[in-house]
């Protein structure tokens, strides 16, 4: 699974962690630690319905 940020104003470094809250409709908020990994690249990966 992956999620998608958009127009970030910084850009992690790979193996850097940090925190969020998501924000659910239903669930409500939820604290969330994202550590960042080296993903696919874009020509490898189906990214249908993705702009960059």
């Amino acid at each position: 699974m992956h999620i998608m940020f958009e127009k970030p104003t910084w850009y992690p470094a790979e193996g850097e962690k940090f925190k969020a809250t998501l924000q659910f409709e239903k669930a409500g908020p939820v604290e969330v630690e994202f550590v960042v990994q080296k993903g696919a690249t874009a020509n490898s990966e189906d990214h249908a319905g993705h702009t960059p």
